[in-house]
């Protein structure tokens, strides 16, 4: 069955005030130019006690310095303090009370950490002591942001098991159940490949359409990567408005699609069906962040020979929208970033901690102190 490409369509809810902001021009070069993040290595690990890192697949930071850290392959999550030395591990896969199966990204708020996984939110201590588990109503709810303990900020990722291909992004709480809709959008058939009855939820940055969210300073940031738009939602008001970049998109073909994507598990019909459900570009953005009053939108690129996405380089805006600084993100020779549709790299109260792998292929975890352009 071959899936029908069609246009995205956002449709922000009724009654809100609309501003576009619009920054023009094909590959326009940003106002303030080049940003150099000038990093200085603070520290390195590469085990957690006496655990090799094994596949680190997610990063959190505190802004009391803790670092936590996902390791899909060992199959735990770990406590790193400010100054690189383990601490604990914790919240190991499992379905025992204080264990967790099929874990999300980790999430800091009102000073404990809260981890998404399958239908349900694990709350534990900064320490990583086990407090309690919150069911959610509804198995499509994807918690992206926690505004604090109770509040998050739920929003699908893929038009995957999506009725009509429509989506909702809400402001809900988890404890009470109340939920507010801050906009409605559709994601079509785009980013679903289906063999016979089987749909593949396919989640690869790059390629894949998502809805990409993010959060700083009372605002919301949202779109959908497969046009360089980003909507902006005050949740104090309501108000939406957007800004935009006029940019070429990184064309590619269905035969570039296939050679990523073939594996020697991979049906060739299921392999088709990726490549034809796929747009024919790779996508404009995968993350959106806020730090120190200014939006950071992380560009991809993908990597044929390796089969691994990267990234390519950070647009850095005003909250106005005005295209400030390009920034790229080199690390030393004998290290190269581990990607992932995670935060394998992530900017936290002036530094960056990322997973580097060194020429053995072995996982290292990093902090950097970096410097940062500053917003008004």
């Amino acid at each position: 069955m071959t899936m029908k490409k069609t246009a995205l369509a956002f449709i922000p809810v009724l009654l809100l005030a609309i501003v576009l902001v619009v920054v023009m021009g094909p590959d326009k070069k940003p106002r303030e130019g080049e940003w150099d993040f000038k990093l200085q290595k603070v520290w390195e690990v590469d085990r957690a006690g006496d655990e090799v890192l094994g596949f680190p697949f997610s990063l959190m930071a505190t802004d009391e310095g803790n670092l936590y850290v996902f390791d899909a392959a060992n199959k735990a999550n770990y406590i790193f303090d400010k100054g690189g030395r383990f601490l604990r591990a914790f919240a190991k896969r499992g379905q025992g009370p204080g264990e967790v199966m099929g874990q999300d990204k980790v999430h800091c708020a009102d000073g404990k950490v809260y981890i998404p996984a399958m239908s349900a939110i694990h709350v534990f201590t900064a320490d990583g002591d086990y407090i309690e588990t919150v069911k959610l109503e509804g198995g499509s709810l994807y918690p992206r942001i926690f505004l604090n303990g109770d509040e998050i900020i739920a929003a699908p990722l893929t038009a995957a098991f999506l009725p009509d291909g429509r989506g909702k992004i809400l402001r809900k709480n988890i404890r009470t159940g109340e939920e507010k809709v801050l906009a409605e959008f559709s994601l079509q058939d785009w980013g679903i490949a289906q063999s016979g009855d089987s749909v593949v939820d396919i989640v690869s940055v790059g390629f894949s359409p998502l809805m990409v969210v993010g959060y700083g300073d009372g605002r919301l940031y949202w779109g959908m990567n497969t046009a360089y738009r980003i909507n902006v939602t005050d949740l104090s008001d309501g108000n939406v408005r957007s800004f935009s970049l006029k940019r070429r998109a990184s064309k590619v073909t269905d035969k570039f699609k296939k050679d990523f994507f073939a594996s020697p598990d991979l049906p060739a019909e299921t392999l088709e069906q990726i490549a034809e459900s796929l747009p024919n570009q790779i996508s404009y953005f995968h993350r959106i962040e806020v730090h120190g009053g200014l939006v950071y939108v992380f560009v991809p690129e993908v990597d044929l020979e390796t089969k691994r996405a990267k990234i390519k380089q950070i647009d850095i805006f005003s909250p106005e929208g005005d295209y400030l600084y390009r920034a790229h993100v080199r690390f030393e020779a004998g290290r190269r970033p581990l990607f992932s549709p995670l935060n394998n790299l992530i900017i936290q109260d002036g530094h960056l901690y990322a997973v580097l792998m060194d020429d053995e292929d072995n996982a290292h975890v990093a902090q950097y102190e970096i410097a940062l352009p500053k917003g008004d």
